[in-house]
Formats: structure tokens, C-alpha cells, sequence
């Protein structure tokens, strides 16, 4: 599976959205995960994906207490739900710190 981060962050290395399947389809994957902080890309990501025959992968990037972070990838609908609350109560947290 390959991984691509979102045009929101391109001081990071983010890619355009019309293009952000393309690195699936030069390497011929099956699969390809959008790894963004905030998982609001998640639908644009998915249209040209499918359009290529590419099964997108929802995931992102969620900063940790020490300041690591961890990389989720929901394999079904209910871990795109699992994901985002996880993401809803971090952002919760930021606000309320």
C-alpha cells in the first residue's frame, strides 16, 4: 500500500487534489491510503481513486500526548468512525488545554 499526504499541508510534501491517486497508479497498487491530520480529504481522496481502480484507505496522522505520532488506516466504515472520533476528541482536547 502506498501513502499520500494531503494538499493542506504542503510545507509537508502534500499533493494537489486531482493528482493525489496518481502515485497508486504509476506503481500499479490495489490499494492507497491518504494519511492526513484531520481526515477531510477522506471523500475528494476517494472519487479519482475509484475512478483509477484504486481501493482507497482512509486514514491520518493523530498526535500523541508525548508528541509522537501514530499513523490509523480504517479497513471498514466503522473504523472510518472509530478514526474520527478518535480525531473529534483530540481536537476536543487541544481546545480545551
Amino acid at each position: 500500500m502506498v501513502s499520500v499526504q494531503e494538499l493542506l499541508f504542503l510545507r509537508d510534501g502534500g499533493v494537489p487534489r486531482p493528482r493525489i491517486a496518481d502515485p497508486g497508479r504509476r506503481v500499479r497498487v490495489s490499494r492507497l491510503a491518504l494519511t492526513d491530520a484531520n481526515l477531510c480529504g477522506a471523500l475528494e481522496f476517494a472519487r479519482p481513486a475509484n475512478s483509477l481502480g484504486i481501493k482507497p484507505v482512509a486514514g491520518g496522522k493523530l498526535a500523541l500526548t508525548d508528541w509522537s505520532r501514530i499513523v490509523l488506516l480504517a479497513k471498514k466504515r466503522q473504523g472510518y468512525g472509530n478514526i474520527s472520533r478518535l480525531f473529534t476528541l483530540a481536537l476536543q482536547s487541544q481546545l480545551v488545554s
